[in-house]
C-alpha cells in the first residue's frame, strides 16, 4: 500500500482574524494584508511571510493613527 504524504515546510501562523472585508485599496480590514498578500501567504517563504506581516502591521498602525485623528 502506498501512502500519500504532503511535504511539510516551515510556515508562520496565518494572521487571518476571520473579519474579512477589503477596503477600496484591496486591503483587508481585519488583518491589514492586501488581497495579493492573502493569496500568496501559503506559497510564501518564512522570510516573505515576515515581510507581509511587517507591512500589514505598518498598515494597521497607519489605520489606527488615522482613526484617532478623525475623532
Amino acid at each position: 500500500m502506498f501512502t500519500k504524504t504532503k511535504s511539510v515546510r516551515e510556515s508562520l501562523p496565518n494572521p487571518c482574524v476571520h473579519n474579512c472585508c477589503l477596503d477600496d485599496h484591496d486591503v483587508c480590514l481585519g488583518c491589514h494584508r492586501t488581497y495579493d498578500e492573502i493569496l500568496h501567504w501559503h506559497e510564501a517563504s518564512v522570510s516573505e511571510q515576515r515581510e507581509i506581516l511587517k507591512h500589514s502591521e505598518e498598515r494597521a498602525e497607519h489605520s489606527f493613527s488615522q482613526h484617532r485623528l478623525t475623532r
